[in-house]
């Protein structure tokens, strides 16, 4: 980021899109507390909370330097917001430190015109999902969890991104905000397993 900063002269936004899945969730008999291996959950917290609290305080020296304000947008998880028993303690745990370290950021950077906020998203044909969609059933099970009834695109979270990097979102911080096809709403029967 220092780099960016100084080839552009400053740093305006940050986008901090750490996330790696973990153990396998407890929809699994792998995935059930009892097996949780605690040293692939401390890999899982320095990956996807200690790399995004990284990246977070790293940006912030760079876009003080601008004097200017800016943006961080940061990848939070569904996972996070509510129980899921398709992905691991870990990453669950994890997000929805994130989904927190979003908020406590934003009030701490407020003063510096420093707007943080996050993206929550559901099912994308990435990560976890891309393993499941390769087969049809699983795919089918999985887009059935989603009251859009399909798994998402990553070009779907791309319009969101852009607004909370936006000067049209100057009046938004402190924000985890859910791109899941409706499934936080709870209008779905509780998760299968895929």
């Amino acid at each position: 980021m220092i780099t960016a900063a100084a080839h552009a002269g400053r740093l305006d936004c940050v986008f901090a899109n750490a996330a790696a899945p973990g153990q396998p969730g407890p929809s699994t008999p792998a995935g059930r507390l009892e097996h949780l291996d605690l040293d692939a959950f401390r890999r899982s917290l320095e990956l996807n909370l200690t790399g995004t609290l990284a990246t977070i305080r790293a940006a912030i020296i760079a876009i003080r330097e601008g004097g200017r304000g800016g943006r961080i947008v940061v990848t939070a998880s569904v996972a996070g917001l509510q129980g899921d028993t398709l992905v691991g303690y870990d990453y669950s745990a994890a997000k929805a430190a994130v989904a927190n370290l979003v908020r406590q950021a934003a009030l701490d950077l407020a003063p510096d015109r420093i707007l943080v906020n996050g993206i929550a998203p559901g099912p994308f044909r990435t990560g976890f999902a891309n393993a499941a969609s390769s087969d049809p059933e699983k795919a089918r099970r999985l887009a059935s969890m989603v009251p859009l009834a399909r798994i998402a695109e990553p070009a779907e979270i791309q319009g969101l991104a852009l607004l909370l990097a936006s000067p049209a979102a100057s009046f938004i911080t402190g924000a985890v905000i859910p791109v899941d096809g409706g499934v936080l709403a709870g209008v779905c029967a509780p998760a299968a397993s895929v």
